[in-house]
């Protein structure tokens, strides 16, 4: 028998992912999960259906497979949750790979005392809010991974060699995900909106898309006018 707690979670989670607006039906479940004293777990603020646990999972999945075969979503409903699952399933999966690669690269660092490899992937990023840069548009799986792809080598005696090509093949596994893979070193992502822009030129016509001021990198879309300076201070002067 399935336990309440499970069925909030699965409730939520559906509601979250899959709710048209405040007016829709699904949005009211929030309601009624507020009324029965119910708090949303980890697993259920995660947004992530493969956070919840194997009960509220199958709930979950069910609520879809019932709204999905009522017509309700439409054709562009259908496609917007064909995106959701599709970046769920990838940025689960590409956390978990990542995750995996730096542990295990952080126990052979110890255990050798050679950190370079370590270093390297410690500087793997991956990124959810998509691109800022004019130009570019966000993958489908709504992952974009930053960091320096290339082989990790070493001189030594003259002779450069290859230690790992860790970084290389990772890359090549997340674009096979249909993650976008950029250069750390050319790339930053925005103080505000966490969206990413270039910071180094890849043509003759590239001009920044963003501002730097008071340590922080502003993408054009949250940029702001600077206040005027120019104001008139006999305005706000006290009378004598």
């Amino acid at each position: 028998m399935l336990n309440r707690f499970a069925i909030c979670e699965a409730y939520y989670m559906f509601a979250s992912l899959y709710h048209g607006g405040q007016y829709s039906k699904e949005y009211a479940y929030f309601g009624r999960l507020d009324k029965l004293g119910y708090k949303p777990g980890l697993g259920a603020s995660s947004q992530n259906p493969d956070r919840l646990d194997e009960d509220s999972r199958e709930i979950f999945d069910r609520l879809v497979e019932r709204l999905e075969a009522s017509g309700q979503l439409g054709a562009e409903g259908l496609e917007k949750a064909r995106i959701r699952r599709l970046q769920t399933k990838v940025q689960t999966r590409a956390n978990a790979i990542l995750t995996a690669v730096q542990e295990n690269a952080d126990r052979v660092a110890k255990q050798t005392k050679n950190y370079s490899i370590s270093n390297y992937l410690q500087g793997i990023e991956l990124h959810y809010n998509g691109y800022a840069e004019p130009g570019y548009t966000d993958p489908e799986c709504g992952l974009i991974a930053t960091g320096n792809w290339n082989e990790i080598t070493e001189y030594k005696d003259g002779q450069r060699s290859v230690i790992s090509d860790l970084p290389a093949r990772l890359g090549r596994l997340f674009e096979k995900m249909g993650i976008e893979t950029e250069w750390s070193d050319e790339w930053a992502s925005c103080s505000d909106c966490g969206k990413l822009v270039r910071t180094e030129p890849d043509s003759y016509s590239w001009k920044p898309s963003y501002t730097l001021g008071e340590g922080e990198l502003l993408c054009h879309e949250c940029k702001t006018e600077e206040p005027d300076d120019e104001s008139d201070e006999s305005d706000d002067e006290p009378d004598e």
